[in-house]
């Protein structure tokens, strides 16, 4: 299983969570008895709904310009802010990720709410609900994993000595390939005192060897 693979399974279990903990919280059963419903009022849920999923929209795109950033990008202290109003970055994308979340299951309610066909909306309607909101779910796990994947470290991070090139038999399944890899990888590298650029150039030659370029 590919690392996305493994981030898209944890999110949909996290999601399944979420809905469990809801449910166990506000019941499995409605008492609706004889409750009158009106159709106008269900155009207010749906308008409302609409509503909702754009300010999730925005949200989540909010969500994708932040994790685009490290907070060593943007502060030299791990805070936001100024006078009176100041923040922890981590804990801001957390508050974010969770008025999404929140936002998220109200836009579910709603939705599954509008599927009674007491409300006396025509078929169309109804599909065109569940349509939206299939399509918002899978916009919110796709920034989900976008924020949940590990941020790749810059070069100038790793310390002096770390190369993060080395080949294994792991990396690699057939073993021949391993060793005609370090044997190009040897006359790459050259000596230790190959400027910055060269060594740049090496490795990037040496990638599509691995992809077979």
């Amino acid at each position: 299983m590919s690392g996305r693979d493994r981030i898209t399974a944890k999110v949909a279990a996290a999601k399944e969570k979420s809905k469990a903990d809801s449910k166990s919280k506000s019941g499995d059963a409605r008492d609706i008895g004889d409750f009158e419903y009106e159709k106008k009022n269900a155009k207010v849920l749906k308008k409302a709904l609409h509503n909702i999923n754009v300010s999730l929209g925005t949200l989540l795109a909010a969500m994708k310009d932040l994790a685009m950033l490290r907070g060593s990008d943007v502060t030299p202290d791990g805070k936001l802010g100024g006078k009176g109003f100041i923040m922890n970055f981590r804990d801001m994308k957390s508050t974010l990720n969770t008025a999404v979340s929140d936002l998220s299951d109200i836009t579910d309610t709603i939705a599954d709410e509008l599927t009674n066909p007491r409300w006396g909306l025509s078929n169309t309607e109804v599909k065109g609900i569940k349509k939206d909101q299939e399509k918002t779910e899978e916009e919110v796990e796709e920034v989900e994993e976008i924020v949940e994947e590990p941020k790749k470290e810059k070069p100038e991070d790793k310390s002096e000595g770390e190369s993060g090139d080395d080949i294994s038999p792991d990396d690699v399944k057939n073993s021949a390939e391993v060793e005609s890899i370090n044997r190009y990888k040897s006359l790459l590298e050259g000596p230790s005192s190959m400027d910055k650029t060269a060594r740049d150039l090496s490795k990037n030659i040496l990638a599509n060897l691995m992809r077979g370029e």
